[in-house]
């Protein structure tokens, strides 16, 4: 797709506006269920997907005031990177188990790999930069248990437990800046630690009554 202007924000209170940004998006994607038995069934899906910006662009900064900054335009070398801020390989595989009598139990993986980080200017202004960083793949299961109470003429009531990322993984969901690691450098998983990067929720729980009619 082609987005003829976009805005991004910087720390110091000034911002650039992007003219001509275009981008390519390729892939395929894959949904599947299967029910084995009455207790038993499987719902997965995969998304393979290439996404890159198909040239460069140009910015003009502003400062706080909404007067530009160095007085001309700014060339950001994006052509044939790696858009960011959402994963380009995703998979999940979830089962489902019906036990008792209205009781059923869920649980469901998802991995999230090939993921950048998004655009930051600083970055991109120099031709010879070594383009998107990329972020730790990650995996995450959240499980479910819930009781059916079927009530007269067709209604009922559902109480549901909800447990997100189960195994309280800690990963990179997001990151702003695309700073890439060197020799000596501190890091966690790979990722230079002066990248300014978002955490995923760790483990979460909640529960709900669905009244059904």
């Amino acid at each position: 797709g082609k987005d003829r202007f976009k805005r991004q924000g910087l720390e110091n209170d000034h911002y650039v506006d992007f003219q001509g940004i275009e981008q390519v998006h390729s892939g395929f994607e894959l949904e599947s269920y299967y029910r084995l038995n009455d207790h038993f069934s499987f719902n997965g899906m995969v998304s393979i997907g290439n996404w890159e910006y198909k040239s460069n662009v140009t910015g003009t900064e502003y400062d706080e005031n909404n007067e530009q900054v160095g007085g001309s335009d700014i060339t950001y070398y994006l052509k044939d990177v790696k858009v960011g801020d959402a994963a380009q390989f995703t998979a999940a595989l979830g089962v489902k188990y019906n036990f008792l009598k209205n009781f059923r139990a869920g649980l469901n993986w998802r991995y999230a790999g090939n993921l950048y980080a998004a655009i930051n200017t600083e970055d991109f202004k120099d031709e010879d930069h070594q383009g998107s960083l990329e972020l730790p793949s990650f995996n995450l299961f959240d499980a479910r248990l819930s009781y059916n109470w079927r009530l007269k003429d067709g209604m009922g009531l559902e109480f549901a437990t909800n447990v997100n990322n189960l195994f309280d993984t800690v990963y990179i969901s997001e990151s702003d800046t695309n700073k890439h690691a060197e020799a000596g450098d501190d890091t966690w998983n790979g990722v230079k630690t002066s990248n300014r990067v978002y955490f995923g929720w760790g483990r979460t729980w909640n529960a709900s009554v669905r009244f059904r009619f």
